[in-house]
């Protein structure tokens, strides 16, 4: 719970850098990445997600530990199985700061 928690402060602070709409763009492979990412999550496909990650990740995360910790992907893999059995409809979504002023 504390990493999601942590990922979602993360992508706050990353989406809030901006807070102008732009124009038309095409998506940079950066962005299908994290799309690919928010994919396998949403879809509980942990695997494939952390097949994502380098073999041996480091990992700021306080459910870890303290400081930096390696985690290999099928570390990571298993502890984000064992949060969905916990929150069995765990969902996330990147969203723009306009979205969140449009649809309120």
């Amino acid at each position: 719970m504390k990493n999601f928690i942590a990922l979602f402060i993360l992508c706050t602070v990353l989406i809030s850098c901006n807070n102008q709409k732009p124009k038309e763009m095409l998506k940079t492979e950066n962005e299908k990445l994290v799309e690919k990412y928010f994919e396998h999550f949403n879809k509980h496909n942990f695997v494939e997600m952390a097949n994502m990650y380098v073999e041996n990740a480091d990992f700021k995360d306080p459910s870890l530990g303290q400081g930096i910790v390696k985690q290999t992907r099928q570390q990571t893999a298993k502890k984000y199985t064992e949060l969905a059995q916990i929150f069995p409809d765990l969902k996330d979504k990147v969203v723009k700061p306009w979205d969140l002023w449009n649809n309120s």
